[in-house]
């Protein structure tokens, strides 16, 4: 059974393999073992501490694109009216 945060919002399917490659990345980078406890204790912590940018970042990206195309938009429409 994994402990669920209020920060945890991806699919446990992307946390495993997000915490098998930090196992892996520990084995043959760093040349130790770290357990899968350690290895979600890590991930929970940089999910947390960049999750908030990375979203913001998101909504953001988010935005400019509908900004873009609502100007796109008002060109087309000034288009229309002048025919």
């Amino acid at each position: 059974m994994t402990i669920k945060r209020k920060w945890d919002l991806s699919s446990d399917e992307v946390k495993k393999k997000c915490v098998d490659e930090i196992i892996t990345w520990y084995d043959d980078i760093q040349g130790e073992s770290v357990g899968i406890i350690a290895a979600e204790d890590l991930l929970s912590i940089i999910t947390e501490n960049i999750g908030p940018d990375l979203y913001n970042k998101g909504v953001k990206d988010a935005k400019d694109l509908l900004t873009n195309k609502m100007a796109d938009l008002d060109v087309d429409l000034d288009i229309l009216g002048r025919s």
